[in-house]
């Protein structure tokens, strides 16, 4: 999906380099802060990550002496990264998957950002007389745009994601009247037929898929979640801020605060839901209308995990101004916590749900520094890659979320810099002959 805090980056970099920033942008940083982060955090943890990122590499390499190679091997190679599988990275609009052993795979073209589902990218480019949305093969080959970025200064994709079956293609447009009368809009394009249905409206909260024919998105109200048919583009309420169950797990998980008025969906584990899934609940801090439309950060925030509708578990980590979660493989899954305008407070904390129905909650892992721009789980889940200001840093997943399928997986190492320029899109397993 479009983070709109890479996009704000983005912006930044062109501004450096003397070009203009993508049409429509600009306007939608005045209305939309995904996760309610600020343009400022983004620049400033740039600022902050690269005075600090010499020392950082030199003081958190693990297994080695300054300036030689990790040591450990990998198919007769040293190894660059611990967690195995291969990294998708972007640097300098270009892709390419980087190998344990430093071997490098580029993908044709030039793009942005992209993200990975079952065998296909979708890869999207912000400039230029093709920008768009780009779906291809995982070597880049078929490359095929299915979407522009923008249509006029007025009209823009904000968000995009093929389906889990990548027969369809959900997407938000943004249509910008004045920068006090913005309207989102989710739409679903078949692939095969190249035609696109409008699924109403939504808020900028976004949409997350829950199955191949399902989405879950949030009303514009902000108040419900509604359940759409990628079909029909029928859609109906799936959970409100009024449901008792869900005021319990909230009043529970925030003491005091009194019942929830804003609800969000954070996604399901994987490619399918199970009939799990993550919610973001928050009081209000305004008690206007258009509160959650513009409001950066809602009061009081917990995370809930559920299972159809019922809520299983409940995180409220230290000092949630902004908070998100993140689904890894296997159950595991990040927070992440933080202030969009304070570079330095963002942090993460590791969990797991396994199994399945209502369980018991487990504890969450002890703060991790850093993540303000995205967390990713090495395949395995034994691995976190944490991106501030462009520097990817990896650590080992800490016990006990590492124990899901035994000890085994549990890896030792100090934190250490990725030696490679780049930020992960996504780390997979590697290819199978």
């Amino acid at each position: 999906m479009t983070d709109l805090g890479e996009r704000i980056r983005d912006a930044v970099d062109a501004s450096v380099r003397d070009n203009d920033p993508p049409p429509c942008l600009l306007t939608a940083v005045q209305s939309r802060y995904r996760r309610g982060r600020k343009v400022r955090a983004v620049i400033g943890a740039a600022a902050a990550m690269a005075a600090i990122a010499g020392a950082v590499a030199l003081a958190v390499r693990p297994w080695q002496a300054a300036g030689g190679p990790v040591t450990g091997r990998h198919h007769g190679h040293a190894v660059l990264f611990p967690g195995g599988g291969r990294m998708l990275l972007e640097s300098g609009a270009r892709l390419r998957w980087l190998y344990p052993d430093g071997r490098v795979t580029w993908i044709p073209g030039r793009f942005d950002r992209a993200s990975v589902t079952g065998a296909e990218i979708l890869a999207w480019r912000y400039r230029g007389a093709r920008a768009g949305y780009y779906t291809m093969t995982q070597s880049g080959r078929h490359q095929r745009r299915v979407l522009p970025m923008t249509w006029n200064r007025q009209v823009s994709v904000i968000q995009a994601a093929l389906s889990p079956d990548l027969s369809l293609l959900a997407y938000v447009r943004q249509d910008i009247a004045s920068a006090q009368s913005v309207t989102d809009t989710l739409w679903i394009k078949d692939l095969a037929t190249g035609r696109s249905e409008n699924a109403g409206q939504i808020a900028p909260a976004g949409f997350a898929w829950t199955g191949s024919r399902t989405l879950a998105a949030t009303s514009p109200s902000g108040h419900a979640l509604m359940l759409v048919n990628a079909e029909t583009g029928a859609r109906g309420v799936f959970l409100t801020v009024s449901d008792p169950a869900l005021i319990r797990a909230y009043e529970r998980a925030q003491p005091g605060a009194g019942p929830p008025h804003y609800i969000r969906a954070d996604g399901a584990p994987g490619t399918g839901w199970a009939g799990r899934l993550a919610v973001w609940l928050a009081a209000p801090r305004h008690q206007s209308a258009t509160a959650f439309m513009r409001d950066s950060s809602p009061d009081r925030p917990a995370e809930l995990v559920l299972t159809g509708r019922q809520p299983i578990a409940a995180y409220v980590p230290p000092a949630p101004s902004q908070l998100g979660l993140i689904w890894g493989p296997d159950g595991l899954f990040a927070l992440q916590t933080g202030r969009g305008d304070l570079p330095g407070s963002w942090h993460a904390y590791i969990g797991v749900i396994a199994g399945r129905g209502i369980h018991t909650q487990s504890p969450l892992s002890a703060r991790i520094s850093g993540g303000q721009n995205g967390v990713v789980f090495s395949p395995g889940g034994t691995v976190l890659a944490l991106n501030d200001g462009g520097m990817e840093t990896l650590i080992a997943v800490p016990r006990p979320a590492c124990q899901v399928a035994g000890s085994s997986r549990c890896l030792k190492f100090r934190p250490m810099v990725l030696p490679r320029t780049g930020t992960v899109q996504a780390w997979l397993p590697e290819l199978r002959n």
